[in-house]
Parts: C-alpha cells; structure tokens; sequence
C-alpha cells in the first residue's frame, strides 16, 4: 500500500513538472507569436512603424494612413502632458531606433531631439521636422517668440502647426516620406493627402471669410503666447493681437507693466473676448477679465490633445475648427 502510493506520488510529480513546463513553452509561444504579428502586421506583411513626437505631426499621420493595412503610429508625449516638461523613457528610445519614420517639431522644447538623432540611423530612420519642412530649423533657439502691434521686429515661434499654410506644407513632406518608404501603398497615401489638404485649405477660407468681414481686427490674449504663425497666416487681412505674456516660455513671467497696458487696451476699446490656452488655468485671463468685464474663452494651440479627447478619436482639425467659434465671437 505504501509502496503504490509512493509511486502515484511520483507519477503525479512528475508528470505535474511536464504540464507545467508544457503550459509555460505553451504561453511563450503564444507571446512570440503576437509579437511577431504586431511586427509584421496582417498575412505576415511588416508593418510601416511611426513615431510623433506631439499631437498634431501624429494626426497629420493617421489621416494620411487612414485605411492603409499595417501602419503603427505612436506618439510620445501622452495626451494631456505638456510637451515643454517631457522627458524619455527607454521604452521611447527603443520606439524611435525601431521605427521608419520618426516625425518631430525640433525645436527647443524637444531638446532631447538632438541626442536622439545622433544615435539612430538615419538610412533606417528617416525623419521630418516640422521646423525643417516650412525654413525655420535655423531659428528655433532665438529666444523672443512674440510680435507686438507695434511690429518692432521679426520673431522666430516653434508652434508652426498653429498655422494651416504650415500645414499643408508639412502633410505633403509627410505624404512625400511616405511614398518613398513604403512605395506599394504610395497611391492611397496621395488620395489621402488630397482629401486632407482639402479640408486643411476649407478652414483656412473659413477662418479668413470672417475675419475679412470684421471691423475689429485685435485679439486679446491672457496668457501664454504661441500662436506667432497663426497670425501670420492672415496679416495681410489686418489681424493683430495683443498678448500678456512674451512667447510661450513656460519659465517666463508676465509683465506686470505690458499687462496694465492689456487690461487698458480692452477697456478702452471694449474688447469682448481674452482668450485663455487649453490646459491653463487661465489665472492672467481672468484677471483681465475682472478688471475689464470681458468674457475669457479658449483658444486651442493643440500642444497635445487631452485624454478624454484623445480617447473619443478627437484630430487635430476637430480641436482647430473650435477657434472659429471663439474667434468670431472675438471679432464683434
């Protein structure tokens, strides 16, 4: 009796250890599998992998993709951060020497950028830089980033995706990218591209028809200052602001002496609307906003998307196309 139940003690044990050992080889084939899979995409093709730094290259990119099998974009900075304060990760590092096409601004709040591309290769990884694509990758470490209605000067501002001439030229360099990487879908990126260039020009007119119409040609903003190429897209229209702060430093303080003179302007002029950035607590805004019965509304740069936005597939024109409605409501 002891004998018998000391040898289905051993059976037990050992055939235990093999249906462990099955289960676990059983699992890491699966594992290898779907990592296989992520990396060549559907009937084994490899897929095109992506990487955007912020928000609107990574849009730009989905919609040029958009119904093209295989494609992984990633985006590094997650939504709702501020793309002034992020930092890598290995994981990132990892992404950006894996990928064949890395997207970025370039500028000084990607400081990370410049390592980062001295360690890749750059016949693996081709990259686009928004400052680049529109002239200004010379630029980008002048510090000043905000023109006066006085225009005292030209200013340099990395936030060239604020404005929609800057956009259509950045989707084609992207469209251009693509084509040459990945060639055998080079005509649905092209059809893309039409499509979106169309929209892109569509809310151009939009924005311009209202502010040609318009007496009153200045926008007040109480906050931080990132939309130089904005404005730059309708200069010739008359469009002008007057802002609190100078640029879009997030280490720069407001001048208390240019915002007497904000607060003075709007009074003066009964200025309607001070606009706030998203994500901001809008504390300058408000203050002007006191002292002046002005209504403080948002206007969206699209640094990045929020997550609850980002979630429910927001792009990039959906958040711009909510500055019309404030805009007008600015320009009374």
């Amino acid at each position: 009796m002891v004998i018998t139940s000391l040898g289905l003690y051993n059976f037990l044990y050992i055939h235990s250890k093999r249906f462990f050992f099955v289960i676990f080889m059983f699992v890491w084939f699966m594992f290898f599998l779907s990592s296989c899979y992520k990396d060549c995409g559907q009937n084994g093709e490899k897929s095109l992998k992506v990487v955007a730094t912020i928000f609107p290259q990574y849009d730009f990119v989905k919609q040029l993709t958009k119904d093209v099998k295989n494609v992984d974009v990633k985006m590094l900075v997650p939504p709702g951060a501020d793309m002034h304060c992020f930092e890598l990760t290995p994981q990132n590092v990892m992404d950006i020497k894996n990928c064949d096409l890395f997207v970025c601004v370039g500028g000084k709040s990607e400081v990370y950028v410049k390592e980062i591309l001295k360690s890749i290769d750059c016949e693996k990884v081709k990259v686009v830089s928004l400052l680049t694509v529109v002239g200004e990758d010379k630029n980008f470490d002048d510090e000043k980033s905000h023109e006066h209605l006085k225009e005292d000067e030209p200013q340099k501002d990395e936030h060239v995706w604020t404005s929609l001439k800057n956009c259509s030229k950045i989707v084609e360099a992207l469209t251009k990218e693509l084509c040459k990487i990945d060639e055998k879908n080079s005509n649905s990126y092209k059809a893309n591209e039409s499509k979106y260039l169309k929209e892109i020009n569509n809310l151009y007119e939009e924005f311009k028809g209202f502010i040609v119409k318009n007496p009153n040609k200045v926008v007040v903003f109480g906050d931080k200052f990132p939309f130089y190429w904005f404005f730059k897209d309708y200069e010739e229209y008359g469009l002008k602001y007057l802002a609190a702060y100078e640029g879009c430093s997030s280490h720069g303080d407001v001048n208390f002496k240019n915002l007497q003179n904000v607060i003075n302007y709007v009074k003066k002029n009964k200025i309607p609307v001070v606009f706030k950035l998203e994500q901001s607590k809008g504390d300058i805004a408000k203050t002007i906003s006191e002292e002046t019965g002005a209504a403080v509304r948002t206007f969206y740069s699209c640094h990045g998307c929020s997550k609850e936005d980002f979630e429910k597939g927001e792009t990039f024109l959906g958040i711009i196309k909510k500055n019309v409605k404030t805009l007008k409501e600015a320009l009374v």
